[in-house]
């Protein structure tokens, strides 16, 4: 096992770790560190602590091997290229939230943080200098997510959320917002206020909300909200509502599609239950979809593909049943080709679509009409049918 101790300064500091750190487990504890003087060394010696550090220099004992490294001058640190400013911070979030967005063009991830290209591609840049970011064959991929999310919500409140700021506003009632639903999204409460109607116990001294489209009127009239001055804010102990813009990739975008697929089932569907595999053999359907899909802005139809396995709960017949199965498809962009993929459950009937349906991670749908291709559900199992059918993405 590794410990890592990004500075050790004084011998005092590593007889204190030595001491409470079970650094003492040599066979199993390898300390490492950015720098170890000749007299840090030394000390790691006659403590019997393993140690390492950045330049090389090392004392490391194991059985009758020992690895004793002293004197290296230390590494010249490699100053992380300046990341963090409004702009940079939009791009950031954009790929945090939607992933995908690595394996896009650097224009498609403008477009999706609402930055100039230009800002996109520095920012992108500035994260593979960083190490934030690696280049694979398929696109990019970070390199530790949740260090970057981390980064990221430290530095929010000073850099970017005074800028999105709308207006303060003082209430006369406390709890206005207590009851308030928002409709299409138009607006949502901050942590603190959602947090309190959880619990039933927080009362937040400021309600934050996040619009989408500039200050919601109906929710400044219903809850008798007044504009807020410096002296009221410094002097009356009565609750506010602090009104932001959403953060860039924050707010819902829907995007609705058709598609059509030819798609074999095995053993087929009949008046006797059963339970089988269903594939149409690769991307031979269609899809045509108003918007982007998971990070892919389409310039035109794609290709879809299904394939799963029906009567899962239990064995299905023509009139009715269930299944689990996996999608794919392909768009056509403005750079190349986006490929995606992703798991869905669905119901169906042969007679009538009535209560047909799929529905997956952050997206759903219907079957607008399915026809048997061969086979009659009586006489011959139904071994094929074409699909004809609508989905929308609720979450990109």
């Amino acid at each position: 096992m590794a410990v890592v101790v990004p500075s050790i300064d004084r011998q005092e500091r590593l007889s204190a770790l030595a001491a409470t750190g079970g650094l003492h487990d040599a066979q199993h504890v390898l300390l490492v560190t950015s720098y170890l003087s000749p007299a840090l060394v030394n000390a790691c010696r006659r403590l019997g602590v393993n140690a390492i550090d950045e330049s090389g220099n090392a004392f490391v004992k194991d059985g009758n091997t020992l690895v004793l490294i002293s004197g290296r001058p230390r590494a010249t640190e490699m100053r992380r290229p300046s990341l963090w400013s409004k702009r940079s911070l939009q791009v950031i979030l954009a790929l945090l939230v939607r992933p995908a967005l690595l394996h896009e063009s650097r224009r498609t991830i403008a477009m999706f943080a609402g930055v100039s290209t230009g800002t996109a591609h520095t920012t992108v840049q500035t994260l593979l200098q960083r190490k934030d970011l690696i280049e694979r064959g398929d696109g990019l991929a970070f390199t530790n997510f949740d260090r970057l999310l981390d980064e990221w919500v430290t530095l929010y409140p000073s850099l970017l959320r005074e800028s999105l700021k709308l207006g303060r506003y003082r209430a006369t009632e406390p709890n206005w917002w207590a009851d308030m639903l928002a409709s299409n999204d138009e607006w949502m409460l901050g942590s603190e206020s959602a947090a309190a109607l959880m619990t039933n116990y927080l009362k937040p001294a400021v309600v934050t909300v996040y619009c989408t489209n500039g200050i919601p009127t109906q929710m400044i009239s219903r809850g008798r909200l007044r504009p807020e001055s410096s002296w009221a804010r410094s002097h009356l102990p009565m609750s506010t509502a602090l009104l932001h813009m959403p953060p860039a990739g924050s707010a819902q975008t829907q995007t609705h599609c058709t598609f059509t697929s030819t798609i074999a089932l095995a053993p087929g569907l009949s008046v006797v239950p059963s339970s089988g595999t269903f594939s149409s053999g690769g991307e031979t359907g269609t899809v045509s979809c108003d918007g982007p899909v998971r990070g892919i802005v389409p310039t035109g139809p794609g290709t879809l593909g299904v394939e799963g396995r029906y009567g899962t709960k239990d064995p299905d017949t023509c009139f009715g049943g269930e299944g689990e199965g996996r999608f794919s498809f392909t768009f056509p962009t403005a750079t190349g080709v986006g490929k995606r993929s992703n798991v869905f459950t669905f119901s169906f009937s042969l007679i009538g679509v009535s209560n047909s349906g799929f529905s997956g991670d952050g997206f759903g749908g219907g079957f607008d009409d399915v026809q048997p291709e061969e086979g009659d559900c009586v006489v011959h199992p139904v071994t094929k049918i074409a699909v004809k059918g609508h989905g929308t993405i609720t979450r990109q």
